[in-house]
């Protein structure tokens, strides 16, 4: 007799209707959160792919930067590349100091390096020596938007040393 008074069958879809949502939330979560992750590792690769890039070259010019740009941009597979933007220069140590010696934004429009020379330290010990330093920026807009905001920035610099032993030219 006691039984009909205590209904206890809709319990268990009560626990489910305030646990599904927070599994969710966490779950959309962690999916933004790797994706994020990649996003910024991969912003670096394409920044890293085009100092690289232009380090093998002995001489660049606006074309050759635009199908360099273009293989950057395929450094950041799956993900979409319309947000890729990047600034090459070049620097170049003399007896007066580092200093740019051109500077490229056929990339994009992303600020310009203009702490290039002190970036280049490292690389630039001795009068007469060069590096390719690329300042890239990512614009990541996120599939998901529920969790996390849905557009992120990264930044991402690199430096590289021409390959042949001398600056890299710019016409």
């Amino acid at each position: 007799m006691s039984r009909p008074l205590r209904q206890d069958g809709g319990v268990a879809l009560v626990e489910f209707a305030l646990i599904a949502p927070v599994a969710l939330m966490l779950t959309l979560g962690a999916f933004e959160a790797t994706r994020l992750i990649r996003a910024s590792w991969k912003a670096r690769l394409a920044a890293q792919t085009l100092a690289d890039l232009v380090s093998q070259q002995t001489n660049v010019s606006t074309t050759i930067m635009s199908n360099l740009c273009s293989g950057a941009q395929m450094a950041l597979s799956p993900l979409k590349s319309s947000g890729f933007k990047a600034a090459v220069t070049s620097v170049v140590y003399s007896s007066s100091g580092r200093a740019k010696d051109w500077q490229d934004t056929s990339c994009g429009s992303a600020s310009a390096t203009t702490n290039a020379p002190t970036l280049a330290t490292t690389y630039t010990p001795t009068s007469g020596d060069s590096a390719i330093v690329v300042q890239a920026t990512y614009a990541y807009a996120a599939p998901v938007s529920y969790v996390l905001p849905s557009t992120f920035s990264f930044s991402a610099i690199a430096v590289a040393k021409p390959r042949n032993g001398s600056k890299v030219t710019h016409d």
